[in-house]
């Protein structure tokens, strides 16, 4: 019989070489546009699939989030998901997009439904997928790739890939199969193609639009519906050659804006559906067609971006909003799940912004409607307030062309955009000498001779743009709901800003936040990579405010225009406040508890620096803190870690708690440690070890750990 009470606790992340925490925004609906939706066969799930690098899984009859599925991410556009599905049985489900490292292939990621643990990892694809589709009986999963790439097929028993084309002269933007395993794809380069088991069985040019986008076969695979990225038009082709059939009647849908690239069939095959960018006037509805003309049912407002047919003549669409709904056979919405992050769109002139870039004036709603400020010193957000901040500059230089434009221009020269990214804001500097450009998917700043002084990756489409009038400052609303800082000097971003029915948000580059607080302190938290091969994990900073809640880094960063110099600053302050207080060191308690000794490591890899993540760091000190109101005194806790812990009695870091620095010998810092805790500890009392570390297997020796517990317990 053991004569010590022995609490063994460890949190070891593991991996190769695991990437650095990345931040992220988590509100438990996705923050930019569902690209496709799934169903499985038996109508219980669908999957949404987002640019906001997650799918996630919800309960089709109710909308309840059931699961979170995350892909490694990176910087720019690493990890935007612009394909997914599941499988009929609903055990698997598959994400793709862009999901290349910077060295490597693409990918496409293949999760258990259920457990949510990354089961495959598909590699080896030469771009973008930007579709992907499951046979009717789960046997095949096919893959439609960008850049001429063409399309790709595997086999769902083995994953081999059993089928490719790369015959394409543009980018495959859909694919779907009938129920005899024949598949047809689009492509930008104009042609759909038909595919039997054989190979390619027909290739065509449609009538109706330069560019199909969507191609469903109907439930029998005699027919086929075409929609198109740059018509309103809808074909429909025969199911075996690909010849014209005939075309359902859009008429009033004729404006060059618009599109209804987004078809599906019912389920009877009676019936076919259309959405797009069709905006009505009110909202942006599926139609449907029957018997003749069509009628319009309920729908979303922006894009419908994917709709599937379900029993009894109901469908499920997924929307640019982000939005998904279920409608019923009479078109009325009987599940919605819409976002609840503030939509920027159309209110360019409305987003104001303060001399010194502190304010910024927003709307919660499109258009202007819902006005508010929020204002960085005051930490105060505030509906319906005074318009009396500046409005963006769009005058004062002859820029032309830059509103919702592939082709902004500056005295008449074009402005380089990346290909197919369009204009959507404009900011011109106080001083007429730079101007600011939001566009889909980056944040230019422009000399007056059309020069790039600098590109920064937009997390999405740049809504509208401010400048701040010291000229210090650019400010940006972007579709996700944010709202960013920059510095206008470089295009280094300083500071971001989310409101949110929850409250509000703001934070730094590295994670020092500043929120409402409740619940808003979940909405950012750390976003981890834990390889190829292995699911990405999450982290809320609410489980780690007391190191990162730092309203006084956040509203110096304005200020220095530098989150090192707001953290030094800060700091000072925090250091002179604590003197201020008194001799605080001397609440340290370093006399026995009689409760028991503790270890605590917080253990990192074998690196120079010996470096933590920062939830590491925050996990061991939180212990520390939890044993310290539990009754252990300070003498009680033996601390090894590269950090400073906070001691809770002062909240003031004392160098006398880092008994260890988990140096060049850990093996032997842990030897001592475990030496010094047996010399102090009595017959009766607890033990306690608690280790959290990320390490490669070999960095942190576990057997040699636990070797030397057992020899410790056993004396």
């Amino acid at each position: 019989m053991f004569k010590y009470s022995l609490i063994f606790l460890a949190f070891i992340t593991t991996s190769v070489h695991a990437d650095e925490p990345i931040l992220r925004l988590e509100t438990g609906m996705h923050m930019a546009v569902i690209r496709q939706i799934s169903v499985d066969a038996a109508e219980r799930f669908l999957l949404t699939t987002s640019d906001d690098e997650t799918l996630r899984l919800w309960n089709l009859h109710t909308g309840d989030l059931l699961k979170t599925y995350r892909v490694p991410i990176g910087a720019g556009d690493k990890g935007k998901l612009y394909s997914g599905a599941i499988s009929p049985d609903g055990e698997w489900v598959t994400g793709a997009g862009w999901t290349k490292a910077s060295t490597d292939s693409h990918n496409i990621y293949i999760f258990n439904r259920a457990s949510g643990e990354l089961v495959k990892r598909l590699s080896g694809l030469e771009d973008i997928i930007f579709h992907l589709c499951v046979s009717k009986d789960g046997q095949k999963l096919g893959a439609s790739l960008g850049a001429g790439q063409g399309v790709r097929v595997w086999d769902t028993q083995t994953w081999q890939l059993i089928f490719s084309d790369t015959d394409y002269a543009d980018s495959s933007l859909w694919c779907d199969f009938d129920p005899q395993n024949r598949l047809v794809t689009t492509s930008y380069d104009g042609y759909l193609r038909l595919y039997s088991s054989n190979g390619l069985v027909a290739k065509s040019k449609v009538p109706g639009g330069q560019q199909p986008f969507a191609a469903v076969f109907s439930p029998a695979g005699d027919k086929i519906a075409v929609g198109f990225f740059d018509s309103t038009n809808v074909n429909v082709l025969d199911g075996q050659k690909l010849a014209f059939l005939y075309a359902p009647d859009t008429t009033g849908i004729d404006n060059a804006k618009f599109n209804l690239s987004r078809v599906a069939w019912s389920q009877d095959g009676n019936s076919l559906y259309a959405g797009g960018m069709y905006w009505d006037g009110s909202s942006v509805p599926v139609l449907r067609w029957s018997q003749g003309n069509y009628t319009k049912w309920q729908g979303s407002k922006n894009t419908i971006t994917d709709i599937r047919s379900l029993k009894n003549g109901s469908i499920v669409y997924g929307a640019a909003d982000p939005a998904f709904a279920v409608l019923d056979n009479a078109g009325n919405k009987i599940v919605e799940r819409e976002t609840s992050i503030a939509d920027y769109r159309n209110n360019r002139e409305g987003f104001l912004i303060s001399h010194d870039g502190d304010m910024v004036q927003f709307a919660f709603e499109q258009s202007g409607k819902r006005p508010a400020r929020f204002s960085l010193t005051e930490q105060s957000l505030i509906l319906n307030p005074s318009a009396n901040l500046a409005k963006p500059d769009t005058t004062g230089l002859n820029v032309t062309g830059w509103i919702n434009s592939y082709h902004p221009k500056l005295n008449g020269n074009a402005l380089p955009l990346e290909q197919y990214e369009r204009s959507r804001s404009l900011a011109i500097a106080p001083d007429k000498s730079k101007f600011l450009l939001g566009a889909d998917w980056h944040l230019y700043l422009f000399d007056t001779q059309a020069q790039q002084i600098w590109k920064v990756d937009a997390p999405s489409v740049t809504w509208a743009v401010n400048i701040s009038g010291d000229g210090k400052k650019a400010v940006a609303a972007f579709a996700d709901g944010t709202i960013r800082w920059y510095n206008l000097t470089n295009g280094e971003e300083l500071l971001a800003f989310f409101p949110h029915k929850d409250g509000w948000v703001a934070w730094t580059k590295s994670g020092y936040y500043i929120s409402s607080g409740g619940e808003a302190d979940n909405i950012i938290g750390w976003h981890i990579n834990n390889g190829k091969d292995k699911q990405a994990s999450f982290y809320p900073a609410g489980a780690l405010h007391n190191y990162y809640k730092r309203p006084e880094v956040v509203k110096k960063i304005l200020e220095t225009l530098d989150e090192d110099e707001a953290l030094s600053l800060a700091n000072i302050e925090r250091v002179n406040v604590g003197d201020a207080l008194g001799s605080l060191k001397s609440q340290i308690d370093l006399e026995p508890s009689g409760l028991g000794k503790a270890i605590i490591v917080a253990a990192s890899g074998a690196q120079d620096s010996n470096s933590l993540f920062p939830y590491t760091h925050e996990f061991t000190t939180e212990m520390y803190r939890f044993l310290y109101n539990k009754g252990f005194s300070d003498g009680d806790v033996i601390f090894m870690s590269p950090h400073l812990p906070i001691v809770p009695a002062n909240n003031y870091p004392d160098a006398a708690r880092q008994d260890f620095q988990m140096g060049d010998d850990p093996k032997n810092e842990l030897q001592q440690a475990i030496a010094q805790a047996s010399q102090d500890l009595q017959a009766g009392e607890q033990f306690v070890f608690y280790l959290h570390g990320h390490a490669r297997p070999d960095a942190v020796n576990a057997s040699m750990i636990n070797r030397q517990l057992i020899d410790f317990i056993k004396s």
